[in-house]
């Protein structure tokens, strides 16, 4: 048996772009610990349960996307316990912003997410990317910087979990200093005083930056105004 890869049907060669990353806290436990503890027949009721959730998720992102009528220019792809999705259009900052503050708001309020007390973190990156799509199968591979750094900042997150020094120190949806000099182009002279710095700290990456990447975030009222 032979597989062939195939070849793409478009490719995106902007230098900007930019990645939003959801990732669950856990939420595949909830699933592996029913296969352990109860009947074949709880835990393929768990797995549907959680399967309708994730599927919910996707939902919400798709359902922002065609709101925003930005056309074909964004990738999305499914990461197991979450979505990354990466946008190329004119406003690709704010249109991220939207999307990733939808899925904030969705989580938020999704009542399987409530009842299992499942976390979650956002990333936000701006960088160069490279699309490659395909027809058959279908699928889009995302290549560059842009897709791992808004991976890493979403896994950061884990760290800010238990601080509480400042209202901006327990983020759920952190972004690069990248992403903001991008989305401030973009934004009213208001809408960028709310932009907030997370304390000190910064991301350091193997990708040229020697300084490292300076990580911000919005209130959680702010947040919530892109979402809808």
């Amino acid at each position: 048996m032979s597989f062939n890869i195939p070849d793409p049907i478009d490719q995106n060669y902007e230098n900007g772009s930019s990645a939003v990353i959801v990732d669950m806290r856990g939420s595949s436990e909830i699933v592996r610990k029913k296969s352990y503890s109860e009947s074949t027949n709880n835990y393929n009721k768990a797995l549907l349960e959680h399967t309708g959730f994730m599927m919910r998720l996707f939902k919400c992102v798709f359902a922002r996307i065609e709101s925003l009528s930005i056309g074909d220019c964004f990738s999305f792809n499914d990461t197991g316990d979450g979505c990354l999705c990466v946008f190329w259009n004119n406003d690709h900052p704010l249109t991220c912003l939207k999307v990733a503050s939808a899925i904030n708001k969705h989580l938020l309020t999704d009542e399987y997410a409530k009842k299992n007390d499942i976390g979650f973190g956002i990333g936000l990156h701006t960088g160069g990317s490279l699309i490659y799509r395909t027809s058959a199968p279908k699928r889009d591979f995302v290549f560059g910087i842009v897709a791992n750094t808004a991976a890493r900042v979403e896994k950061f997150t884990k760290n800010l979990k238990d601080s509480k020094k400042n209202r901006q120190d327990d983020p759920r949806l952190v972004f690069t200093g990248n992403f903001k000099i991008h989305l401030e182009d973009l934004l009213t002279v208001k809408e960028k005083k709310q932009i907030a710095p997370i304390s000190d700290y910064r991301l350091y990456l193997n990708d040229g930056k020697d300084e490292g990447h300076f990580l911000y975030t919005f209130p959680p009222d702010h947040v919530e105004r892109y979402a809808n």
